[in-house]
């Protein structure tokens, strides 16, 4: 049972080297921010409704290559390179901020998209 877990928190710890939680919660958070986006514009242009599903179906099968993606390769200063394994967890040093600026502006702009609706609803 300990070498499946070990195992196990082996591999979580290589899903967070290769930052592909991260790519998840930034992918799921900018994927919830678009359908939030076409449900609010959408009707107010003419576009009809089942465009909305076409958009979650298409979002929902790139969200597989998105974690394949990031498990693969690593956004480097030079460019795509291929993600190295690694034993050892990431320092401070090597973890880049802008990954922490991108999920503070979707979360700032989720609540923005929350929030708005009901402002306009006591106008």
């Amino acid at each position: 049972m300990t070498e499946a877990q070990n195992g196990f928190s082996r591999f979580i710890q290589e899903l967070r080297n290769r930052r592909v939680l991260r790519a998840a919660a930034v992918y799921l958070g900018t994927g919830f921010v678009i359908l939030e986006a076409c449900d609010m514009i959408f009707p107010r242009v003419g576009i009809p409704d089942w465009t909305i599903s076409l958009i979650l179906g298409m979002l929902a099968a790139g969200f597989p290559a998105a974690l394949f993606l990031s498990w693969f390769y690593e956004v480097t200063p030079d460019g795509m390179d291929r993600s190295q394994v690694s034993d050892q967890p990431q320092t401070v040093n090597q973890k880049p901020l802008t990954g922490n600026i991108i999920i503070a502006v979707l979360t700032g702009i989720i609540i923005t998209l929350l929030i708005i609706p009901k402002i306009w609803e006591s106008v």
